[in-house]
Parts: C-alpha cells; structure tokens; sequence
C-alpha cells in the first residue's frame, strides 16, 4: 500500500462516529454544512477529534482535497527553551492534540505520515502563513484562545470560499496570561454572526476528576 491508498474510513473511525453525543454530532454536521463553525468548549469534549472526523469525512468523499491544522505556539511552549532536532521534531509537541485525534480515529503513526507526507494533513503554525492562500481544505483553528485579533485575521483573510473553517478554543484555559484573552470569542461571534455557526460542548469526556477541575472558580 503506498501513500495515496490509506484507507480513511476504518472501524474505530465508525465507532467514534456512532459514540458522538448529540452536541458533537451538531458540530460535525455544521463543519460539513457551513462555511465557519465557531467552537466553544470545556476541555476534554473532543472537540478537535470531531473537527478531524469531519475533515476525514470530506477528504473521502472528495469535497476538499486536504485538512490543514493551525495553532500559535504560546508563551508556555517557549518556556521550553532550546530544543534539538530538526525544525518538524521542534514543532512536534505543538500537534499533540492532531496525532491523538488522529489515532482515535483508528489512524497508526505510520498512517499519520502518510497522510502529512501527501499533504492530506498539515500541520503548522500560523507563523508559516504569510503570504499563503489555504484552498480547497478544512482549515482547522485550535486552541484559539492563545490567538489574539492580529493572529485569527491572519489565518481567516487567508481562507478562500472553496474551503471550510472551524474555529475551536475554551476562553478558560489561555496559555497566555495577561494578554487579551477572550478576543477569539468575539470574533467567533462576529464570523458567526456574518457566515457561519455556533456550537457548544458542554460535557468533559475525560471523568470525574477533569471535569472537578474545570468547575473550580478562584476566590476573589
């Protein structure tokens, strides 16, 4: 089997499919519906897992041709300092998230290069976006609570209308403190509010103990 004939239905993905609550499945259909899904939600909802399933959804059926993953590295990843290797085995630990979904929905590692290696999937950071058009994708935006005006602007003026966008972040959990931290929120509102869609996951898939977490509020 080479590169190009990765299965991309198998029967973890189905069984992900058949398993999504009635608010992942809101947002799955809005991704294949609308141009621009805006997603705000509580960590652990799977949201990004359900952004790939659509994203896989539209590449096996022909409807883009690749799924393009975005995220900022924030002030926390610099905190990392000097790293070795290659810039893609120092841009690693920013696409976490993508691999896990990835292997969620039944994808091997060797799968999953496969897929960047034929640029179905790429993964980057918006640092990388100057001067790039993004055509005939799924653009997937995570984390984008760390992105402020400047940066979401970056990403979205550069999308054309043979693409779809899905915008996810959770306005509690910004890995850059001290900046403006809800601004992806409202412009969130504003593209839903000229293009697109709002969905909310409101259930923490991990347990107990992450959705205690989640709910703790600091004393004034």
């Amino acid at each position: 089997m080479n590169d190009k004939e990765i299965p991309l239905f198998n029967k973890d993905r189905d069984r992900f499919y058949k398993r999504m609550s009635n608010e992942q499945h809101v947002m799955f259909n809005s991704i294949l519906e609308v141009p621009f899904t805006f997603v705000e939600a509580k960590a652990g909802s799977g949201k990004t897992t359900v952004a790939f399933a659509a994203g896989i959804d539209m590449l096996a059926n022909g409807v883009i041709s690749k799924i393009i993953y975005i995220i900022k590295p924030s002030k926390r990843s610099y905190a990392n300092g000097y790293l070795p290797g290659d810039l893609e085995q120092k841009t690693a630990q920013l696409y976490y998230a993508a691999y896990d979904a990835l292997e969620v929905l039944g994808f091997s590692q060797r799968d999953i290069q496969a897929l960047i290696n034929t640029e179905q999937v790429m993964l980057i950071t918006d640092n990388n976006l100057r001067g790039v058009n993004l055509m005939d994708c799924l653009v997937i935006i995570d984390e984008g609570q760390n992105m402020g005006v400047s940066d979401l602007r970056l990403v979205l003026t550069r999308i054309h209308d043979d693409s779809k966008c899905v915008l996810l972040g959770d306005s509690r959990q910004s890995d850059n403190p001290g900046d403006k931290e809800h601004c992806f929120v409202d412009y969130g509102n504003y593209m839903v509010e000229h293009i697109g869609r709002k969905v909310e996951l409101t259930r923490n898939f991990r347990g107990r103990l992450s959705r205690i977490a989640e709910e703790y509020e600091p004393l004034e």
